[in-house]
């Protein structure tokens, strides 16, 4: 929308529209900060960002034969902790052993929160709008199978609060309360 609006010859008839998106985009940078600093100050939430990287292609040379010959692609998937010490989580795999599609990427947020450790009793995800990726059906189920698994294992604990992501908000998935989801 921002390069469409800054393109156009006539921006009367785009104003509305690219005042919303400014509205959303700084609306989303507010929560992303309050997430972190909440984050930061409280021991039993998980909090980051998630993006896929750009292919790489290996091996990566200058080399002229070998530059023009036939190279793998790798993916990486990055998560990133927002909460010190901050440390980086890489998922890569190369073109043969998978694409980079939303399978792939359910793949390793679920390994990620698998990883967790058991005092983390909220998680909160980040990501780019990515719907061939991260933004789809399969990984909304992908988080709705992780809050069951959450749920069965803290039932007699306190859930504080629910965050839907943007994607489940979109699949029209309702809000409901921990008991209706294992049912």
């Amino acid at each position: 929308m921002c390069t469409k609006y800054t393109l156009s010859q006539s921006k009367e008839h785009l104003q509305q529209e690219y005042d919303a998106q400014i509205e959303r985009k700084l609306s989303c940078q507010q929560a992303k900060t309050d997430d972190k600093n909440l984050a930061v100050i409280t021991d039993n939430m998980a909090m980051a960002t998630f993006d896929l990287q750009s292919v790489l292609q290996v091996p990566a040379t200058d080399v002229a034969p070998l530059y023009y010959s036939r190279k793998l692609c790798m993916f990486n998937l990055t998560i990133y902790n927002m909460k010190p010490p901050n440390n980086g989580y890489c998922y890569c795999w190369m073109e043969t052993e998978g694409k980079r599609g939303s399978n792939e990427v359910g793949t390793c947020l679920y390994r990620w929160l698998s990883s967790l450790p058991t005092t983390v009793q909220e998680a909160v995800l980040y990501s780019d709008t990515c719907g061939g990726q991260n933004r789809n059906q399969f990984i909304a189920a992908l988080l709705l199978y992780a809050v069951q698994l959450y749920i069965k294992s803290f039932l007699n604990g306190d859930i504080r609060q629910w965050r839907w992501i943007a994607c489940m908000q979109q699949l029209n998935v309702p809000r409901s309360s921990p008991q209706s989801i294992l049912h």
